[in-house]
């Protein structure tokens, strides 16, 4: 496995022959990729039902509380993005194997930012991430609540994940993409203390993180 944490985040893109190797074996290698068609054919009807969740199981629930828990799901996505992308993917790590697996998870991710199979977070990873966060929700509001919550969070997750996806893939017109591309090249290659939120830009303003 190839884990040198300090190689240049702006290095050229590697060819498909040429690509980062994380695991010799080959179902460990498999379970690092994602696809935006794996994702969206997972986490959209999932997210939707869950939303909708109170017409399909004939259960009351009023606008307002309805608005509330759809701007909760967003928000604490947006926090959740911003806290993993900082205190776990950029981790200090100082031991070896705590620098393989920061390496794993995302410095790899740095080295070679144009590896569009690992431009999004791997279902390996996405699933338990989102039963955690279900499970969570389910204890602290009850069944109903927690599934309209755990909604708007996983298709707050999503917009994210095929933005950040896109943001790696493609070229932009629209100023709003380039403006959001933009500041995350800013992470890549200028600042990777700084821009960790992608589509939730909000949150680095909170925490002062934001540049330009």
């Amino acid at each position: 496995m190839q884990n040198d944490l300090k190689s240049a985040p702006g290095r050229p893109r590697r060819g498909p022959a040429q690509r980062l190797t994380l695991f010799q074996n080959p179902i460990l290698e498999f379970c690092t990729y994602s696809h935006p068609l794996a994702a969206i054919t997972l986490w959209l009807p999932l997210g939707l039902v869950c939303f909708g969740w109170p017409e399909i199981s004939g259960s009351a629930q009023g606008i307002v509380a309805r608005l509330l828990l759809a701007l909760a799901g967003v928000a604490v996505w947006g926090l959740a993005e911003y806290s993993i992308h900082r205190w776990i993917f950029h981790f200090p790590a100082k031991r070896e194997y705590s620098r393989r697996f920061v390496f794993v998870i995302h410095g790899c991710h740095h080295v070679d930012p144009q590896d569009a199979r690992r431009n999004m977070m791997p279902l390996t990873a996405s699933i338990p991430i989102g039963l955690a966060v279900f499970c969570t929700a389910w204890w602290l509001l009850g069944f109903t609540p927690a599934t309209q919550f755990f909604g708007a969070f996983a298709l707050a997750y999503l917009a994210y994940d095929v933005t950040h996806f896109a943001l790696h893939q493609l070229t932009f017109s629209n100023p709003l993409f380039r403006a959001l591309q933009e500041r995350h090249r800013t992470h890549h290659f200028r600042n990777a203390r700084s821009n960790y939120a992608t589509l939730s830009t909000w949150v680095d303003h909170v925490f002062g993180t934001a540049s330009r």
